[in-house]
């Protein structure tokens, strides 16, 4: 089995450490979307709990 890897991403003038897995998609961890929006990553319960 295959595992996820890390890479880089641009996205925009941001360059983003992300998962990608092996069917060659990305995925991001919740700190890492955190540090690219620029938010604590305890916001994540209350963003979620709102949706």
């Amino acid at each position: 089995m295959e595992k996820a890897k890390r890479a880089t991403i641009q996205l925009g003038d941001r360059e983003l450490e992300v998962f990608q897995l092996p069917d060659g998609s990305y995925r991001l961890s919740q700190s890492q979307v955190a540090e690219a929006v620029e938010k604590p990553e305890a916001n994540f319960p209350d963003f979620l709990g709102k949706k």
